[in-house]
């Protein structure tokens, strides 16, 4: 992507370098796209026509076309989409809108709702995604493990609707291994379909190291993930989160390997990447937990595409000044006054608690 000049970028161009241009959310959608996962149609428009926006009283009019421009390459042509709007850095937010006159406008409200001139990093959520939405008859849930004992063996399907019908599918071998089909109904989804989810699901698990918790819908035999995030609600509910990493089903968890102070709540899995310097976070890929050494509020922004952070350094009261933004990319932070190089090398598997401030040692699953 042209990070220097683009007002609007289909999410299938974005990649894990344009976070600062697109936000969190579209680079995940973007990368989602790039490992075979189907998604509904959509694009960004970025943080460059934000910062349009802020230097004129209206939207301009060159960003107005490219938003267009876009908009209608969702649909047939003379037909208005019905898409999905929410800021970049989350998807809570999200507004149903159809036509060109109702998009710019919500487009104004979100930018005008987060304009906020004493932040440090003005445009920092301020990217938006615009997404088509799926009118599929069949919908339904998949979870990478089984939720009513924690089974990390098996994937689980949920049809929508109602029907309540429940299919599992061994994650070992990717074969269905049972049905439960509820009195009165009727099987929706084909077998050759429901091996089909969780192949993409057991694809999702092992890539951000973490179980995934997916919904989607099936339209003209056509499947689109919705919506995908970490299942972490699940555990907890069960669990504290020590009682978690301490009971035996999390049989990777290694031993402890340091205590730190928390800084951002949360907890993650995957592989260590050692930045020793600025230039190296380029060779960042998704998914990995960083170790930096004194993280500025600048650099900051440019690590938030990992999936947790160990700062190390040993002055404390630096960091509380940035912890509202780590907070704010719901990434577990934790604070260690040591120097971890003896202990981490590249691409070592770990868990970080930023709950309870605790690395261990090895993959929760």
């Amino acid at each position: 992507m042209n990070k220097s000049s683009n007002l609007v970028v289909r999410l299938s161009d974005i990649d894990h370098d344009d976070i600062d241009y697109v936000g969190k959310v579209a680079v995940n959608l973007g990368e989602l796209i790039k490992l075979g996962v189907p998604i509904p149609k959509g694009f960004v428009i970025t943080t460059n026509a934000y910062h349009q926006f802020l230097n004129s009283s209206d939207v301009p009019t060159n960003v107005v076309k490219e938003i267009f421009r876009a908009y209608k390459r969702l649909e047939k042509p003379l037909k208005d989409a019905t898409v999905v709007v929410s800021p970049s850095f989350q998807q809570k937010q999200q507004t149903y809108i159809k036509g060109e006159a109702n998009l710019i406008q919500k487009i104004r409200e979100i930018w005008a709702s987060w304009f906020d001139p004493r932040l440090d990093h003005p445009g920092i959520g301020t990217a938006i995604i615009v997404q088509k939405t799926i009118g599929g008859k069949q919908s339904g849930l998949m979870l990478t493990i089984d939720p009513t004992n924690n089974d990390k063996t098996k994937i689980i399907i949920y049809e929508g609707n109602d029907s309540k019908n429940r299919y599992e599918v061994s994650k070992t071998n990717l074969k269905l291994v049972s049905k439960v089909i509820s009195s009165g109904k009727k099987q929706m989804f084909t077998d050759k379909q429901i091996v089909y989810l969780a192949t993409l699901g057991k694809k999702l698990q092992e890539y951000y190291y973490f179980p995934q918790e997916l919904y989607f819908v099936i339209e003209k035999n056509n499947i689109y993930f919705t919506k995908i995030k970490p299942i972490t609600q699940l555990l907890t509910e069960k669990f504290e989160i020590q009682n978690y990493l301490n009971n035996p089903i999390a049989r990777n968890v290694g031993r402890l390997l340091f205590r730190g102070t928390p800084i951002s709540p949360g907890i993650a899995t995957g592989p260590v990447r050692l930045i020793k310097s600025k230039k190296e976070i380029d060779k960042v890929v998704p998914g990995e937990i960083l170790i930096v050494s004194r993280l500025s509020a600048r650099f900051a922004l440019k690590v938030m595409r990992s999936k947790a952070i160990i700062i190390i350094d040993d002055k404390k009261h630096r960091f509380y000044d940035i912890q509202r933004s780590f907070r704010y990319f719901n990434k577990p932070v934790v604070l260690s006054e040591v120097n971890l190089a003896k202990i981490f090398k590249d691409r070592n598997v770990i868990t970080v608690d930023g709950t309870n401030g605790k690395v261990h040692k090895g993959s929760m699953w």
